[in-house]
């Protein structure tokens, strides 16, 4: 079993920001220095927070189909659960239940159980949806040559996609028995460095951020072959971009590097248009410039279905944007 100890320097060592997806009632941002998930209206301005509770690093966020909100404390090895306000409600999965070490990724199946890649100990964990009881491990350690999952997604397909950071590939593993199937994008295809955080877009093809070159790649949603850089490398000063989701035909993207949640919309759509997946001119629009020290996950206020890993379509309103700071979620 490898230890927390590695995967927080390496974790400290590479910025991070994860985008799950926007929603018209808002967007929960995890911020990992200030212990906090924070919550933003569709104009980016600020609402409330969670942070009670022991939480630690917090990384994946993700809203139930009970509406509340699942964040996954790399710090102290838990999944900790928050009413719709922030409220803290309890520990959902308790300290290192099924031997689960520094969580990252978490996202609900189709049976309605919570799944968390534990990258401390190379695997994909699933818990009972209801009551956060340890199932199994759905992936086994390092199975397919698991090394420090970070984002997973369940595909159109039903199948498992997850980002194995250690070896830049995304694998792929049967979504009902978690057996591996294979390495979906090979190691580095693309130019893939150090990949976070992946979705699967309205066009039906995966969207992967590259922590590493800064840019979030475009594969075939069937065959896992590489298309394109669909935001180029730092485009709209996208810097160690994490999290990734759609939402209403849009993308929103963490800058980890910026600290920001910004919004890149091609150039000569003017600022209120809908960017369309196929464009590839960006201009920088900031839905929450300078949200939070190290913003970690994002996801909707409120649960919807959805485009992203966690299941949601909804974005937040492109008016209203606002000017914060440094640490940026930006929409493109």
């Amino acid at each position: 079993m490898r230890q927390r100890a590695t995967v927080l320097a390496f974790f400290l060592l590479v910025a991070v920001g994860a985008v799950r997806s926007a929603h018209a009632d808002g967007l929960w941002v995890s911020s990992a220095y200030t212990n906090k998930v924070l919550r933003y209206n569709t104009s980016g301005a600020f609402k409330s927070a969670a942070g009670n509770g022991g939480l630690n690093l917090p990384m994946g966020v993700v809203v139930g189909r009970d509406n509340n909100v699942y964040v996954s404390s790399l710090g102290s090895d838990q999944v900790l659960r928050y009413d719709p306000v922030g409220a803290f409600i309890d520990a959902f999965v308790p300290v290192n239940s099924g031997g689960l070490i520094a969580p990252q990724g978490l996202t609900f199946g189709p049976d309605g159980n919570l799944y968390v890649s534990s990258a401390g100990t190379y695997q994909v964990l699933r818990y009972n949806g209801k009551t956060g009881a340890f199932i199994d491990a759905f992936v086994p350690s390092g199975s397919g040559g698991l090394n420090n999952p970070w984002g997973l997604v369940f595909g159109p397909d039903g199948s498992l996609y997850v980002n194995s950071t250690g070896t830049d590939q995304v694998l792929h593993y049967n979504g009902k028995t978690g057996a591996f199937i294979n390495a979906f994008v090979p190691a580095g295809s693309g130019g893939l460095g150090s990949p976070r955080d992946l979705t699967f877009g309205p066009d039906g093809n995966l969207y992967v951020s590259s922590a590493n070159t800064h840019q979030v790649l475009r594969y075939n949603g069937k065959t896992g072959a590489f298309i394109n850089a669909f935001v180029p490398a730092g485009s709209g000063g996208l810097n160690s971009p994490v999290g990734v989701v759609f939402g209403s035909g849009n993308l929103y993207v963490s800058s980890n590097g910026t600290n920001q949640v910004p919004t890149l919309q091609r150039e000569d759509w003017g600022l209120h248009r809908r960017l369309r997946p196929r464009e590839q001119r960006w201009a920088e629009r900031p839905y929450l410039p300078d949200a939070s020290p190290f913003p970690i996950g994002l996801c909707p206020a409120r649960r919807g279905a959805g485009g992203g890993g966690q299941g949601h379509r909804h974005q937040p309103d492109r008016d209203g944007d606002r000017q914060n700071g440094g640490h940026r979620v930006l929409r493109v």
